[in-house]
């Protein structure tokens, strides 16, 4: 009875390892994908849009030094090429992973450019009057630029954050894993040196002494 009692708790401990050790790979799988996934996320969708942010910006902050300088000839040489380009970049920007906010504006910023090329178009028949339109066209673009340079930052830090979180997770389940190995590894030399003890061949049962013996003595 008790050789069979001591087999179930071998058995029983032999089985919450393998459900310790596989909850574990499963833990660490997960966050291995996580880490994947957030690290994917700020390279195509941050580190890549941030990028196309920059460009766009060149060619605005380029766009509103000619209006400044009022160097209509130049700005209407360089209108068709530079605008073409930035609708480019602007279609690159709306294939990466876009926010709610982020796409609000995307839209606005798409329809401020729309606006821009018009005001650019009036330029070689009354630079005067679209010159002040151009302007605040300009200043309208760049803020939304820079609304959208604010979320690639903040967006980028909920994905690091998310990284973080799910390796130090991971660290923390693979300790607990390696913990609790040792403490099964010591529970079953505990069972195995406080097993039954087999009865000794040469061990004999003192005889008792019966009442008439000790009547006698």
């Amino acid at each position: 009875m008790l050789m069979n009692f001591k087999k179930i708790q071998l058995l029983f401990g032999i089985l919450f390892v393998f459900i310790l050790i596989l909850a574990t790979n499963l833990i660490d799988q997960r966050n291995f994908e996580e880490m994947q996934d957030s690290i994917k996320t700020i390279y195509e969708d941050r580190l890549v849009a941030q990028d196309i942010i920059y460009d766009i910006n060149i060619h605005i902050q380029n766009k509103d030094m000619a209006n400044a300088l009022h160097n209509y000839d130049v700005y209407i040489s360089n209108t068709k090429p530079v605008n073409e380009e930035i609708y480019s970049l602007i279609d690159k920007y709306e294939a990466t992973e876009l926010t709610k906010k982020e796409n609000e504006l995307l839209e606005e910023l798409k329809r401020d450019f729309h606006l821009l090329t018009k005001y650019e178009a009036a330029l070689g028949d009354s630079s005067k009057g679209a010159h002040d339109l151009i302007e605040g066209n300009l200043s309208n673009i760049k803020m939304k630029l820079q609304a959208l340079e604010q979320i690639q930052l903040e967006e980028g830090r909920r994905a690091f954050g998310k990284s973080e979180k799910a390796f130090y997770t991971s660290e923390l389940f693979t300790n607990m894993e390696i913990c609790g190995l040792i403490i099964l590894a010591i529970i079953f030399q505990v069972i195995i040196l406080t097993g039954p003890k087999k009865k000794s061949y040469f061990t004999r049962e003192k005889p008792t002494r019966s009442s008439n013996d000790a009547m006698k003595v």
